[in-house]
């Protein structure tokens, strides 16, 4: 929760993070910084909407531990932990459009695809980019 606070725009109650702890089990992971004697410095929050189709609700990095490949990590673990423990074979994410780091990333280096702009989807009434990763294609 303070991670998020820190540095994303949208912040959720700690009831948020606990109903989805209880609900998917595995789709969250946290990355630890080794020099830091494992201070937490980034998170992974996903949960599954449907049948075979995970979401990636939240990811976050503390500004000085990103670029070091902690986030793709995080994000490779759980997907893999959506395919294992419930069957998944596509996971979503939004991302806000003016995020060309997150894109680059999501894009290039995870294989997701986008699948549409969500309008006005922020509060602050910027767009998302709807990416999809198909499993089957991406392992």
């Amino acid at each position: 929760k303070a991670i998020n606070e820190a540095v994303l725009p949208e912040n959720y109650p700690l009831s948020f993070y606990a109903h989805h702890l209880a609900e998917w089990p595995g789709l969250q992971l946290v990355a630890c910084a080794p020099d830091d004697a494992g201070a937490v410095v980034g998170y992974c929050l996903a949960k599954m909407e449907g049948l075979g189709r995970g979401h990636i609700l939240s990811i976050a990095m503390l500004p000085e531990h990103r670029n070091c490949g902690a986030a793709t990590a995080i994000m490779t673990r759980v997907t893999a932990e959506m395919r294992r423990r419930y069957s998944a074979d596509t996971v979503t994410l939004n991302v806000r459009k003016s995020n060309a780091a997150a894109l680059h990333v999501y894009t290039s280096k995870l294989g997701y695809e986008l699948s549409e702009v969500l309008r006005s989807y922020y509060a602050d009434g910027e767009d998302a980019m709807h990416l999809m990763l198909k499993m089957d294609e991406a392992g």
